[in-house]
C-alpha cells in the first residue's frame, strides 16, 4: 500500500495578547492565547473499499477529507534565563479526528464515538527553581505531552501530514504525574519524573508509578541535538509486576540552512508479553 497525505489546511490564529503588536523589537508576552486548524487527505491508490488504510492511526481514512484537530491554547510561559523563582502553566485542548488516538485513561475517552472527538493535551502548572546550576530546574506537575519521539501531536513541529510507526505504535502520546528538568550547563539538560503511566490520567489500569526521563545535548551552536529518553513501568491491566521499557533516541543534525537531518531511533520490550519491538 502506497499512502499520499498533504496538508488542505494548517492556520496558527493570533494570539490574543499579541494582538495589534506590531513591533518586531517588543518582547513576546509571558501570557498567550493561541489555536490552529489542521484537515487533509491521504491518497491511497488502492482505494480499499472501507475507506481505512490498514495500519495506520491518524491518517487511517483514503481518498477522503478529513478534520484533523482544531485545537486552543491557553499558556503562561518560563522564558528562559530565569535567575528567580516563576511560574506558569499550560492548558490546551483539541477537538478532530486525532483526538481518537490521543485519549488518556479516564479522561473524555468514552465522550464520543463519532470520528471527531474532543480531547485534553496538557494541563500542567510549571515553576521554575533558582537551584543547583545558574540554568536552574523546571517542573511540571499535571497532563503533559511525552518526551519521547520526533514528532508531536502538534502538527505545526512535523514535516509531514502523515506520521512514522514511531509516532504511531513505538513511544506514549501523553503521561500525567510530575517532570523536572535539571538545566545543568547551556549544553546538558537532565529530565527526571514520575508518571501514572503511557496515556493514562485520571484512570490507572494497574495503579502503579512509572519513570519518565531523559538526556538532552545541544552542541555546535545548536546545529546538532540528541536527545535520550526513557519511559519505564508496568502498563498491563491489573499487572503492577511486570515493566515496559520504551526508549527512544533522536539526533537532529542542522547540516546546512535549507537542510535537516533527522533519526528516530525506538527499542521496546514488554515483560509481561516477553515482547520485543524496534
Amino acid at each position: 500500500m502506497k499512502l499520499l497525505g498533504f496538508i488542505v489546511a494548517a492556520a496558527t490564529l493570533m494570539s490574543v495578547a499579541q494582538a495589534g503588536v506590531e513591533s518586531a523589537s517588543t518582547p513576546e508576552p509571558r501570557f498567550k492565547v493561541y489555536g490552529w486548524f489542521e484537515g487533509g487527505t491521504t491518497f491511497n491508490p488502492d482505494d480499499p473499499q472501507d475507506r481505512q488504510n490498514f495500519g495506520r492511526l491518524f491518517d487511517d481514512r483514503s481518498n477522503e477529507p478529513v478534520f484533523n484537530q482544531a485545537a486552543i491554547t491557553l499558556e503562561r510561559t518560563l522564558p528562559a534565563g530565569l535567575s528567580a523563582f516563576d511560574w506558569g502553566f499550560k492548558l490546551q485542548g483539541i477537538f478532530g479526528a486525532d483526538a481518537r488516538w490521543t485519549h488518556s485513561l479516564g479522561l473524555l475517552d468514552n465522550t464520543m464515538h463519532e470520528t471527531v472527538q474532543p480531547d485534553v493535551l496538557e494541563a500542567y502548572l510549571a515553576l521554575h527553581l533558582p537551584v543547583l546550576s545558574a540554568g536552574g530546574v523546571d517542573l511540571k506537575l499535571g497532563k503533559f505531552t511525552t518526551l519521547e519521539g520526533a514528532e508531536t501531536i502538534d502538527p505545526r513541529s512535523n514535516f509531514f501530514y502523515s506520521h512514522s510507526y514511531i509516532f504511531s505504535f513505538g513511544v506514549p502520546f501523553n503521561h500525567t504525574g510530575a517532570l523536572a528538568t535539571w538545566h545543568a550547563t547551556p549544553q546538558l539538560d537532565l529530565f527526571s519524573g514520575v508518571t501514572r503511566g503511557v496515556n493514562t490520567s485520571i484512570e490507572d489500569n494497574n495503579d502503579s508509578l512509572a519513570f519518565h526521563g531523559d538526556v538532552g545535548l545541544t552542541l555546535f551552536n545548536a546545529k546538532l541535538t540528541a536527545l535520550a529518553t526513557t519511559h519505564i513501568g508496568p502498563e498491563s491491566p491489573d499487572n503492577n509486576r511486570d515493566n515496559r521499557y520504551i526508549n527512544d533516541l533522536v539526533i537532529t543534525a542542522k547540516v546546512s540552512k535549507n537542510l535537516t537531518s533527522i533519526t528516530d531511533v525506538n527499542y521496546l520490550y514488554d515483560e509481561a508479553a516477553d515482547a520485543t519491538g524496534y
